[in-house]
């Protein structure tokens, strides 16, 4: 049985309104898994843009000491010097076993890579910059995500920290934390996301996420 905890610590006082209300059973529905109330409030043309992030812009898969490449977060000139299959051995010379990852550092610093191209044995040397990244997602795919994630959770709470609107916009930061057995370890992540809203439906057109001081510091080595 999954069980659900939800605390609003807002400022003395403070009340708020309806529309800022319908914001956090949105949040209470995304987190327990209700696809079917969180699809009732998106608009038809709803985007979930995720916090950015500086990163290689590729998707990988461990195996036997090697990265090999199974997609692109987002379409650029990447996918023109690597494509799927394509296996990375090296990171600024270091072998993947001894690589820190994910691979850190600022947008527009070099990375050198050792590679072999898909259906190939030969080791190539090639350059990758990191980028800023922020990966977007579409209706279907934002329900998908919410299905797999609530499977994962046997509990979790729900702390609504602040919360702020202005007409069709509101911001709004929470602390989420969950265990995936019961009495197990607890994991947990801080979010401030800018949500907006259709005037008119009341629809949520777009939610995204905001750069947080973690992303920023995980840019440095």
């Amino acid at each position: 049985m999954k069980f659900l905890h939800v605390l609003i610590c807002l400022s003395v006082g403070y009340a708020s309104t309806k529309k800022e209300q319908l914001i956090i059973d949105f949040l209470e529905a995304r987190y327990s898994g209700d696809t079917l109330l969180v699809k009732s409030m998106l608009a038809d043309d709803f985007i979930y843009e995720h916090t950015p992030y500086s990163g290689l812009n590729i998707t990988t898969s461990y195996s036997d000491g090697s990265l090999t490449i199974t997609g692109f977060v987002s379409e650029d000139s990447v996918s023109n010097k690597l494509q799927v299959g394509d296996k990375i051995h090296e990171i600024n010379g270091e072998t993947i076993p001894n690589v820190q990852l994910p691979v850190k550092g600022p947008s527009g610093e070099v990375i050198q890579l050792v590679i072999t191209k898909s259906g190939d044995s030969t080791f190539t040397t090639d350059s990758l910059e990191l980028q800023l990244i922020q990966y977007s997602q579409n209706t279907e795919s934002f329900l998908q995500d919410i299905i797999v994630y609530e499977q994962q959770w046997y509990d979790f709470h729900l702390e609504i920290l602040n919360i702020l609107s202005r007409k069709d916009q509101i911001m709004i930061h929470y602390h989420w934390e969950g265990s995936k057995t019961e009495k197990g370890a607890v994991y947990h992540f801080y979010a401030m996301e800018l949500i907006q809203r259709d005037n008119n439906t009341g629809l949520i057109k777009s939610i995204e996420g905001v750069w947080s001081e973690k992303q920023f510091r995980d840019q440095f080595k």
